[in-house]
């Protein structure tokens, strides 16, 4: 039975007011222990929760992201070893200087009936490039070129780039009729 202090006298009214106080005595040290458990529980989340990203950070990654979609980024240009098509990413950062590299290793090995792109060029006049990846930056001249990481890679040690023009891969230039053809295509009635 309940310990519950109360006389006869008492009303209905005063009775329900003395239930009501020794119920909240009963369950008060139960929500105060809930509250403490429920309180150290807000803690320990808030130590694991993710902090806030500073804004100086924010202002980085908008400014990164906005750099890596700009036209300037996504534009193509053509390798002039590999001919090709590539972002701008995938190049080195600057179009070197062809006499930067030994040109010798582009140079056509086998006798061909196809045009050479450069036939007057000092450099390049016996080798198979991509002329669409050539710039014309000393007057007349063609000095420098665009080159893929990939590229520059293999002629920086010297070796023929497995994906260049040069290494039997240059099947001509295509007739204006043909030009829709994929390089497959290409290549199955090239004259080689």
């Amino acid at each position: 039975m309940l310990q519950i202090d109360y006389s006869n006298a008492d009303s209905l009214t005063g009775l329900h007011h003395i239930l009501l106080k020794f119920g909240s005595d009963l369950i008060q040290p139960c929500i105060s222990k809930c509250l403490s458990m429920l309180n150290h529980w807000h803690e320990q989340i808030a130590l694991n929760w993710p902090q806030l990203i500073p804004l100086s950070q924010k202002q980085e990654l908008l400014n990164n992201f906005s750099m890596l979609t700009s036209s300037n980024q996504l534009r193509h240009h053509m390798c002039a070893v590999c001919g090709e098509s590539k972002w701008l990413q995938d190049f080195v950062p600057e179009p070197m200087h062809i006499a930067s590299y030994d040109v010798s290793i582009l140079q056509v090995v086998h006798p061909t009936t196809l045009p050479l792109p450069c036939p007057q060029h000092p450099l390049l006049y016996n080798t198979f490039v991509c002329l669409e990846g050539l710039i014309n930056k000393d007057g007349d001249l063609t000095s420098h070129w665009f080159i893929c990481c990939s590229c520059d890679h293999y002629l920086s040690q010297n070796k023929l780039p497995p994906t260049a023009l040069a290494n039997d891969l240059f099947l001509g230039i295509p007739p204006p009729k043909l030009s829709d053809l994929t390089i497959i295509e290409e290549a199955l009635i090239a004259h080689q």
